[in-house]
């Protein structure tokens, strides 16, 4: 008896065990939140508002299993998002510029990462200096290594072969499809007297168009409306200055569409006040 009483209280609870394991503590956490939302909206486990979380979560995820593998170091690198930057500018010119195929490209982009992870590295490690205080640094100098690289022009004209990652899904990954507005074209706007360059309207209009026949959705349409998300951008990293307009498409009308769709007017009219709230900023 006494033998079962000590294993007992030898045996561990379950609080005990989300203490001595944060991470499960995170996927408790997470199916209390997925439980809860799924009994608040019925249509939050449906297939495409999943594919919407694994849109989102598709680049997030890649930079944080690389900051994870550095944090369980003890260190952090804040040149992760140049880097990206900088190894897809070179992919595109050896593409674009140079000619070689698209897969040897990438090869050779993925190598360029990893040296210039392996510099950051070593430079931490030679110089003693802090990895959040070094990669600072080095950030700034692969985005102005990008900035001499493009001098601020988008490279056109990539393969085929490759466009694929940006029509839908990558090995059954969904990738969000988008459309981007040059910094040429700000250039041009202010040097014409805040006048857009012409022809820009039509060509926004067919790329939204577009973007909505791969999603199923269409822009403006009260039953189906199509929203998407207005990240601005500059030549130079600019953290925390840039803004964000999320579900740009609705409006008096498609906000009743979506309230009807969803089954949730809270819910649709807390987007569409977050739309007139963040554009209003």
């Amino acid at each position: 008896m006494s033998t079962d009483t000590t294993a007992q209280a030898r045996a561990p609870s379950a609080l005990a065990i989300l203490i001595r394991n944060p991470l499960a503590g995170v996927f408790v956490a997470l199916t209390v939140i997925f439980a809860i939302s799924a009994l608040i909206s019925p249509y939050f486990l449906t297939g495409y508002n999943m594919s919407v979380i694994a849109r989102g979560l598709a680049f997030v995820g890649l930079v944080t299993i690389a900051q994870s593998s550095l944090m369980i170091l003890g260190e952090l690198d804040l040149s992760l998002g140049t880097i990206g930057g900088l190894c897809g500018v070179v992919s595109g010119m050896l593409m674009v510029q140079a000619g070689l195929p698209w897969g040897v490209a990438l090869v050779l982009a993925l190598m360029l990462g990893m040296v210039l992870g392996f510099v950051n590295g070593f430079l931490v490690t030679s110089l003693g200096l802090h990895s959040l205080v070094l990669t600072i640094g080095t950030a700034g100098i692969y985005g102005g290594a990008i900035l001499v690289l493009t001098k601020g022009v988008a490279i056109t004209g990539i393969p085929q072969g490759i466009q694929f990652l940006g029509r839908g899904d990558v090995l059954g990954l969904p990738v969000p499809p988008g459309l981007t507005i040059t910094t040429e074209v700000c250039t041009a706007y202010n040097e014409a007297g805040q006048q857009y360059p012409q022809g820009l309207k039509q060509q926004v209009e067919k790329a939204i168009d577009h973007i909505g026949e791969l999603v199923g959705h269409v822009f403006g349409n009260r039953e189906n409306s199509l929203l998407v998300s207005v990240r601005s951008g500059a030549r130079a990293s600019m953290p925390g200055m840039l803004d964000t307009v999320l579900n740009l498409g609705l409006n008096d009308e498609t906000v009743e569409g979506l309230a009807e769709k969803s089954g949730d007017r809270r819910f649709a009219y807390d987007s569409y006040r977050r739309f007139i709230q963040m554009y209003s900023d």
